[in-house]
């Protein structure tokens, strides 16, 4: 880069200083369409000392500052470099303040993509944990609170329960607390995320945001599963796939989803504990949503978009090794596996998963002869010393699960 140039970029961060917004905005501008473009303009960027001058126009008050200088960063974050820099700035706690306070969805949609673009770095996403900020994204995609709701003191568990079940039909009907209108100039625009993109921004971050297991658990008890409800609820392909890999990362992956929901059910009965304890909230979202979020990912396995098809016919092959899911998917869970059985190449990798996925659903279950498919599809993989004998010794150990009756004993 010629020394004209490194002028050019000296002057143009120098801008940003400006008590002038007209002045700062188009220093911002030239930055994000010109300066950054190139390898080579971020890194003399970076190095003259660029970055701190944009994190700190998001203290501003004008909103086209704030939503490109958003833009810069949600640009530059993808660098790991950048990742590495911002660590010990300001940029977590504005950004998360940001997330909380402002309603304007173009701002709250660069504001998501620059978290989940951070939240890559496990040391960010632990900051970012610190902040609530999964939690805070959470409402916003719901528009609005879990219930807080005293639970009444009941020397009986049956009666809480049945309390609690009352509580999980009010969220079944869509009754959440609004969020309460604030005259803010800031909060214009109350409710839950309308905006496409921002949904798809706001899900994706609360992707990035569950590095850790203990982080994913969290999550799932502040009520993941009543917000990733609300997102399946779309038609948009680009939510779905979004909300399907959120689905994937959070429950298939080192998830402990039983030991969970024990937890939760286990602090909901508590009698000295209430509703507004995150863990009651959580099984109740867990009771309306589980259902739900079953049968949506089975439909979608049949959805025209293929790329939506594919990923949540992927999903359903990771989450068929989840007691939970596999109960509540149930015989459906059978029938999307058998036909895409007959779809893929024998012996190919998705064949070989489909295969894998249905071999769980002979755990804890009695086979009859209207099985009698599923059980030749298992008995030729078993059989099939092409495979490995990983694999196989797998089928054969579903096998060693089974309780047959006596027609399918026949059709063995």
């Amino acid at each position: 880069m010629d020394t004209k140039e490194d002028e050019r970029i000296v002057y143009v961060i120098s801008k940003l200083s400006s008590s002038n917004p007209e002045k700062v905005l188009s220093g911002l501008i030239e930055i994000r369409t010109r300066i950054i473009k190139s390898r080579e303009g971020i890194e003399k960027f970076l190095e003259r000392g660029g970055i701190e001058p944009v994190i700190k126009q998001l203290t501003k008050t004008n909103r086209k500052i704030m939503d490109v200088s958003l833009s810069i960063l949600g640009n530059l974050a993808v660098e790991p470099q950048v990742r590495s820099m911002v660590k010990n700035t300001s940029l977590v706690s504005h950004l998360a303040q940001i997330a909380k306070s402002i309603r304007n969805e173009s701002i709250l949609c660069r504001a998501y993509r620059t978290i989940g673009n951070l939240a890559e770095d496990k040391d960010l996403c632990s900051t970012f944990f610190e902040y609530k900020t999964s939690k805070i994204i959470m409402e916003a995609i719901i528009g609005g609170v879990l219930m807080h709701e005293d639970l009444p003191f009941s020397s009986t568990r049956r009666r809480t329960e049945e309390y609690c079940l009352k509580l999980a039909c009010r969220v079944n009907a869509a009754h959440i607390q609004s969020l309460k209108n604030n005259e803010d100039e800031n909060k214009e625009q109350t409710g839950k995320l309308k905006n496409e993109e921002t949904i798809q921004m706001a899900v994706r971050a609360l992707r990035e945001l569950g590095h850790t297991k203990s982080q994913r658990r969290t999550t799932f008890h502040e009520g993941l599963l009543l917000v990733l409800t609300e997102a399946l609820k779309s038609e948009s392909p680009a939510i779905l796939k979004i909300a399907l890999k959120t689905y994937s990362h959070y429950f298939s992956e080192n998830c402990n989803i039983e030991e969970w929901v024990q937890t939760a059910k286990d602090k909901l009965y508590s009698s000295r504990l209430n509703c507004q304890d995150q863990l009651s909230n959580s099984y109740l979202s867990v009771l309306h949503c589980g259902d739900y979020g079953a049968s949506r990912i089975l439909e979608l396995c049949e959805s025209e978009d293929l790329k939506v098809r594919d990923t949540a016919t992927f999903l359903l092959c990771k989450l068929s090794g989840k007691d939970f899911f596999r109960c509540k998917f149930r015989a459906g869970g059978v029938s999307i596996l058998m036909k895409k059985i007959d779809i893929y190449p024998k012996n190919s990798r998705i064949w070989k998963n489909l295969v894998h996925a249905l071999a769980f659903y002979t755990r804890n279950n009695v086979i009859s002869q209207t099985d009698q498919n599923m059980l030749i599809v298992l008995y030729n993989a078993m059989t099939d010393l092409t495979l490995s004998d990983e694999f196989r010794n797998f089928i054969l150990n579903a096998f060693l699960q089974l309780q047959f009756s006596e027609d399918s004993l026949n059709t063995l």
